[in-house]
């Protein structure tokens, strides 16, 4: 454990910790049991060396999340304290803005029915498929690229409406844009972009079928584009972006070094 003792006037003694306490997501890290019994708002250093408060317990936690000052798409400001660099332009932090405007929140909703028709019959086929695949290949099975992840990469690209077969290239670039890194590295907003353009792509590819043969989320905004007039102002990078973003938030795990929630300081610099 990193520790440095930080006095000052009137103040006692306390840890300053390096965050993440543990780049493993699969053992709790030690410091975790006395944070919570003796500091459950600690004074942490982040990845990229900014200070921040870090809360490790349910109820502090919870009160942060629901507290409207702790605004994600603040966390994107220049000069603000950070977890870790930002892997994507600093303006897509702020989707969720564009998601609530313009009727794009119930298309979203509507699309991400799990109920909606199809979609259990699609996915239990889809299983099906893959688990024959594994066992036609034999033991040792790697059930996370054999199943798991074009199972997920399956159910997403239905929701959205776009290939499975161009699954590949849309988790590749997930790697990248998941990336905890200390500073932006380059390309890291090459990667963003490429994307972008896929997506805007069957956006003009659902724009181009009838009516009734469009498909997922992009189908619903290519009807948007069409009959709505408040949606008039948004573009085709834009609705591209919802869908980049919830592919991305849906089909990646949270990278390895933000499994504990680190809550940035509201009233300014520690």
């Amino acid at each position: 454990m990193s520790v440095e003792r930080l006095e000052g006037p009137g103040t006692e003694e306390r840890p300053l910790l390096d965050f993440p306490l543990s780049r493993r997501g699969d053992v709790l890290p030690q410091e975790c049991a006395w944070l919570r019994e003796k500091a459950p708002v600690a004074r942490v250093r982040t990845l990229t060396g900014d200070p921040a408060r870090l809360m490790s317990s349910y109820a502090l936690a919870k009160q942060v999340r629901e507290d409207e000052r702790f605004s994600l798409k603040d966390t994107a400001n220049a000069g603000v304290p950070r977890q870790y660099a930002l892997t994507i332009p600093s303006e897509v932090v702020n989707n969720m803005g564009n998601i609530n405007s313009a009727g794009l929140r119930g298309a979203m909703m509507k699309a991400l029915n799990p109920r909606q028709q199809g979609l259990r019959d699609l996915l239990r086929a889809r299983a099906g498929e893959l688990l024959d695949a594994l066992v036609a290949e034999g033991g040792p099975a790697d059930l996370r690229a054999g199943f798991a992840d074009p199972f997920s990469a399956a159910l997403h690209c239905q929701v959205l409406g776009v290939p499975f077969e161009d699954r590949r290239r849309l988790m590749s670039g997930l790697d990248v844009a998941f990336t905890t890194a200390r500073e932006p590295f380059a390309d890291s907003a090459l990667n963003w972009y490429k994307d972008v353009g896929y997506f805007a792509d069957r956006l003009n590819d659902q724009l181009a079928l009838a009516p009734e043969e469009r498909t997922g989320l992009l189908g619903r905004f290519a009807e948007l584009k069409e009959a709505d007039p408040e949606s008039a102002h948004l573009t085709d990078a834009m609705f591209a972006t919802v869908a980049v973003s919830l592919f991305g938030a849906g089909r990646s795990p949270p990278p390895r070094s933000s499994r504990s929630r680190c809550s940035r300081c509201s009233s300014g610099p520690s």
